[in-house]
């Protein structure tokens, strides 16, 4: 059965799309998110990417898809949205596991099509976003810079999905440097790069 999308709905879609596209492209999706009162750079825009079913940011919304989720969402107006995007950013204080959720579709919404690792800028950037104090994985800002800082100096170019992954479950055991301290254990099974930083941090007395 064919739905009909409410007229609203339908002249939201209009005002963000690329008419030639036939989609809502990277302008498009850039003007919604800033009339929903949020910038590109807030970590709930990436929810907001989930639930339109983003590939890659640059990739936009189909028109299906957006008006399908939307009227799936009981959505037809940017205010009934912008109540989504807060809701969804209350989880992401709140709730680990959708936290966790975000964070593992965030690697392959960031990673460039053509590879299979994520630029060290890039996972940088999107660290940034997630490990913010107001949500639900807490880590100490020292330890935060000793980790960027080992990554730099240590010449690496780009982050494996492995590395991005666990390094979530480290800094969830592990949110402070006093945490790694008392509690590291280098006969568990980390990736070695995440025992590299243990050893950096030895050498260079940081814990």
């Amino acid at each position: 059965m064919e739905v009909t999308y409410p007229e609203e709905l339908l002249a939201l879609y209009d005002r963000y799309a690329n008419k030639e596209l036939d989609r809502i492209d990277i302008d498009g999706l850039i003007r919604l998110i800033r009339d929903l009162e949020y910038k590109l750079e807030d970590l709930v825009t990436i929810s907001l990417a989930k639930i339109m079913h983003c590939s890659k940011l640059a990739e936009g919304i189909s028109k299906d898809t957006f008006l399908s989720t939307w009227y799936m969402q009981g959505c037809s107006t940017i205010a009934q949205m912008r109540h989504v995007l807060e809701d969804l950013d209350i989880r992401l204080q709140t709730d680990l596991d959708y936290l966790a959720e975000i964070y593992k579709y965030a690697f392959d919404l960031a990673v460039d099509s053509n590879t299979r690792n994520l630029d060290l800028d890039t996972a940088i950037e999107y660290w940034r976003l997630f490990f913010q104090p107001q949500y639900s994985v807490h880590v100490d800002e020292k330890l935060m810079s000793s980790w960027l800082r080992f990554l730099r100096e240590s010449g690496k170019q780009n982050v494996t999905r492995d590395t991005w992954q666990m390094l979530l479950e480290f800094f969830k055991r592990f949110p402070s440097l006093e945490a790694v301290k008392e509690n590291y254990n280098e006969e568990d099974a980390w990736p070695y790069i995440i025992d590299e930083f243990y050893e950096y941090l030895q050498v260079e007395s940081l814990i």
